[in-house]
């Protein structure tokens, strides 16, 4: 049974609170969602990431807005780990303002790759006591490790274009896979927060591991 669950009547996909339909419209997302029977593994309650306030994504913050999206996961998903600080809760959800993922950045423009965006993060789970662990790793290196496990990954790399041809440097957050092997992420846009990576070049990987 696929861990996904389709819209009655076939019309899309089911992704918490936001359902997207198949026809492209001014509302729609950039690229359709993934059938549901496509889907082979996802991690647990990967609504609490489809479902998540995303804040700008602009020029060098996508590293930044996918660690927003990974700590809110953990911190809906695990609330006994504190891992949010309190100012930028909106229940378990991100607060609309201030901005965690500029807070996560450091208040500087700072490199958006995985060393950094990993540091800071070890940065936050020292201040906040809690007991995990952020590392990061070079390439697509164990992906389907974390996946299996139950984790979300950031990935950085030269990934496909949402909405057009072509590839961009970005940082996206993998939650899924397909059958065929093809992982399933949150762009890090309001209208992408499903879609297929197909042909793609990673870069590198950043992970948090609660302990």
């Amino acid at each position: 049974m696929s861990p996904f669950k389709p819209i009655p009547g076939g019309a899309g996909w089911d992704v918490g609170a936001h359902a997207y339909p198949r026809a492209m419209s001014p509302g729609a997302p950039f690229d359709p969602p993934p059938d549901p029977a496509e889907v082979s593994l996802v991690v647990p309650e990967h609504e609490l990431i489809t479902g998540a306030h995303v804040y700008p994504n602009t020029a060098g913050t996508c590293g930044w807005v996918a660690a927003s999206l990974l700590v809110r996961y953990w911190h809906a998903r695990r609330p006994d780990l504190g891992l949010l600080p309190e100012r930028y809760r909106a229940g378990t959800d991100l607060a609309p303002s201030p901005d965690f993922s500029l807070a996560l950045q450091g208040g500087r423009r700072t490199s958006s790759w995985a060393r950094p965006v990993s540091r800071r993060l070890a940065g936050l789970i020292a201040a906040r006591s809690v007991p995990a662990r952020a590392s990061w790793r070079p390439l697509g290196l164990g992906i389907d490790a974390e996946l299996r496990a139950g984790r979300p990954v950031i990935l950085f790399g030269y990934l496909p274009k949402v909405g057009r041809p072509g590839h961009m440097a970005h940082a996206v957050l993998v939650y899924g896979r397909t059958a065929a092997g093809h992982y399933v992420a949150h762009y890090g846009y309001e209208r992408a927060r499903a879609v297929v990576l197909t042909r793609f070049l990673p870069g590198s990987t950043t992970r948090l591991r609660p302990l």
